[in-house]
């Protein structure tokens, strides 16, 4: 995995509006040359020096270990800083303006105005600060498009600042968006992202995204429009339709999967122009979703679910979750053999449907049971390499077939689940459409391995059909957790510290723990501590949970040394096996290292705790840790 500066200097050239040639890493690593960025340098160090092309490549190989051939100098200077100079990032030859075109002697320096920008990067003032500056100052993918004699749209996405988007309706209808929808129902909000039909990238503050735990590139399928309700924290993903295009069942569950990590509440809209052209879409809209209509601004079409406006199904951001699980409720578990660890039929008062819980073992005793004769859907849940339950979703006219052949053929699973209908009212397209609902949930929450190949299809219903269906859904929701599978449920957190930017040392020093040290091996530390901005699977007691304030990483061998550390947002569940999840409020900063010394062998093989003040003064673990 790339190192971090140059991923967010590759973060920085897509949010400056470079085309995607100049997105790579060979141009992340000459922007970080150019700044003298060396890997443990902070952005606010950032400075400008005079470098050629030789001595940007001789940089980037004594400071980030990456050759470049002498033959390839013309390709960094045509492919890479030739575009630094057309985009106003870097000047040539600002020491001697009349030097002669190729000379030897030739030099490259980062504007001064971009300067000062790129020391702000990773503050909270980088978005202001970068708005500013693309509104001064054409983006060169902007200019590009203007040297093709394009009529540009402006767009204000605030007071006095604009961006250029490629004219045509549907640049028109996210000015719209942006402009009209986002000042009624998204106020004081953030763009993070506006498509554009001529440049996919047309405005994109990667930096702020990536703040929010997602992370998408080139590939991924962006909504047209990306705005983050900062008050709320929700991120609004908003389709534009002018001929095709609006959230249906298939988008919402793309878009779900984009934004599965995100660290913020999903809200769903589609936009267009008129109502005209709403009418020709009302039959493909998902539900639990917004629409809004150009020409009637100030109002909000919702389709069925229980808010207006806000994210379904994330207890971070609704204290009502859409499963109502909150709301008091009886089952009923009958156990057939008087073995509760055998066969159950789980069932509500007044509710049509049936559960049945099985361990793998039973099932050449249990297969011959009527209920699985009857349409349904099933789970299978067993545990392999990962404190995640891995999980099969499947659905059948008559499930019994379809079981055996997984009990032949799949070795993962240990237990499953099976719903059915009481009264025969499932029939295939309910269960096809539960399979598909169950899946695009276990997608979207992210706590546990899907061993399903493809994500189905939402298949057509009838909207008193659908709305049958829900409410099956909804029970299933509110049983799973009771027979010990969690994967459905978006996580809770145990404990919301939210600690922000490190604070200073303690007037008087504690004694109580307030940070966990972790080991953690190159590949995961990279990965999730660094990428991910969050650590797990911690098995954590429950007396700490709630004094956790920060996160330091010990890097096992040939590292040997706690080498970074970072605030904790929340604490959630991780996996059905009592670990936990650690969201961090910001990424990680490095800190000493502090080596393993003399510490005693095994010292970090589990979790330890220390006090923040202890961490930050620490010269070796057994300043921690204590000698053996």
């Amino acid at each position: 995995m790339s190192h971090p500066q140059i991923e967010n200097a590759r973060k920085i050239l897509t949010s400056l509006g470079m085309p995607r040639a100049q997105q790579n890493e060979r141009s992340a690593l000459c922007l970080l040359a150019l700044l003298d960025l060396r890997p443990d340098r902070k952005w606010a160090k950032a400075q400008n020096p005079l470098m050629g092309i030789t001595p940007i490549m001789d940089w980037i190989r004594d400071h980030y270990k990456k050759t470049y051939k002498p033959n390839t100098r013309e390709t960094v200077r045509r492919q890479t800083v030739h575009q630094f100079v057309d985009a106003g990032i870097a000047l040539y030859n600002p020491d001697k303006p009349d030097r002669p075109v190729n000379s030897p002697a030739a030099v490259y320096q980062i504007e001064p105005a971009a300067l000062e920008l790129l020391r702000n990067f990773g503050t909270k003032v980088w978005h202001d600060k970068l708005t500013t500056y693309l509104t001064e100052r054409q983006t060169l993918a902007a200019r590009y498009a203007h040297e093709r004699k394009q009529t540009l749209i402006p767009i204000e996405i605030s007071p006095g600042k604009e961006i250029l988007l490629s004219p045509g309706e549907h640049s028109e209808l996210i000015r719209a968006v942006i402009e009209d929808f986002g000042a009624r129902f998204v106020p004081k909000g953030a763009l993070i992202y506006a498509g554009d039909t001529g440049e996919k990238w047309g405005y994109f503050d990667a930096a702020l995204l990536s703040k929010l735990c997602v992370n998408v590139d080139a590939h991924g399928k962006m909504p047209d429009v990306v705005l983050y309700y900062t008050a709320r924290k929700w991120l609004l993903l908003i389709e534009c339709v002018t001929s095709h295009g609006p959230v249906d069942g298939k988008r919402h569950a793309e878009l779900a999967r984009l934004f599965a990590k995100a660290a913020a509440g999903l809200v769903y809209v589609t936009a267009f122009p008129n109502r005209a052209i709403m009418s020709r879409y009302l039959g493909d809209i998902a539900w639990e979703t917004e629409v809004w209509v150009a020409d009637a601004p100030s109002h909000l079409i919702h389709f069925n679910g229980e808010r207006f406006l806000g994210p379904y199904f994330d207890s971070r951001a609704c204290p009502k979750s859409a499963n109502n699980m909150h709301e008091p409720f009886t089952i009923r578990i009958f156990v057939p053999d008087g073995d509760p660890e055998g066969v159950r039929l789980i069932d509500r008062m007044n509710w049509t449907g049936l559960g049945v819980v099985f361990p793998r073992s039973k099932w050449p005793e249990v297969r011959q049971r009527p209920e699985f004769i009857r349409a349904g859907v099933y789970i299978l849940v067993g545990y392999q390499e990962d404190d995640l339950p891995t999980i099969y979703i499947g659905q059948a006219d008559g499930v019994r077939n379809r079981i055996e052949s997984h009990y032949q053929i799949k070795d993962f699973w240990d237990w499953g689940i099976v719903f059915v209908s009481n009264s025969g009212g499932l029939n295939r397209a309910h269960v096809t459409w539960l399979e598909y609902a169950l899946v695009n949930r276990a997608t979207a929450t992210g706590r546990c391995r899907l061993d399903n190949g493809n994500a189905p299809q939402e298949p057509g219903l009838t909207e008193a059909e659908k709305a049958d269906t829900q409410a099956f859904l909804k029970e299933i929701f509110q049983i799973l957790p009771l027979v010990g599978l969690r994967a459905f449920e978006f996580p809770k957190a145990v404990a919301t510290p939210k600690t922000s930017t490190i604070a200073p040392p303690h007037k008087e020093p504690t004694q109580q723990p307030d940070t966990v040290i972790v080991p953690a091996q190159k590949d995961g530390f990279d990965k999730v501590f660094l990428g991910e901005n969050c650590w797990y699977a911690i098995r954590i007691s429950g007396g700490m949970l709630d004094k956790i304030k920060y996160i330091a990483a010990y890097q096992t061998q040939p590292v040997s040394a706690i080498t970074h550390y970072a605030p904790v947002d929340h604490i959630e569940p991780y996996g059905e096996g009592g670990k936990y999840k650690l969201v961090f409020s910001e990424k990680a900063k490095a800190i000493g290292p502090i080596p393993f010394g003399d510490a005693a062998p095994g010292a970090m093989q589990g979790p330890r705790y220390t006090t923040f003040d202890q961490l930050t003064a620490a010269k070796k673990l057994t300043d921690l840790t204590g000698k053996a």
